[in-house]
């Protein structure tokens, strides 16, 4: 079959070896997956940093310039907010 029928058939760009739309389809998924795991970190990072936070004491918080009623506040959103 030639380039331009395949390309025709699988409503995309022909491949030598064969049907485009399961190329891009498992392309698809693993980069839905890597989404998925990449949001997931996001969030566990986001708990650790906000537990991290809350574990330090009101001196090192003035250092950064942050005191006691920020960090509660932060700490308190759920972990998929930012």
């Amino acid at each position: 079959m030639s380039p331009h029928a395949l390309r025709l058939r699988f409503g995309g760009h022909a491949h030598e070896d064969g049907d485009f739309r399961v190329l891009s389809g498992r392309r698809s998924a693993q980069e839905f997956l890597i989404r998925i795991f990449d949001t997931l970190e996001s969030w566990h990072e986001r708990a650790v940093q906000r537990l991290l936070l809350m574990s330090m004491d009101d001196r090192v918080l003035s250092d950064i310039g942050a005191d006691r009623s920020d960090i509660v506040r932060e700490a308190s959103k759920p972990f998929w907010r930012a």
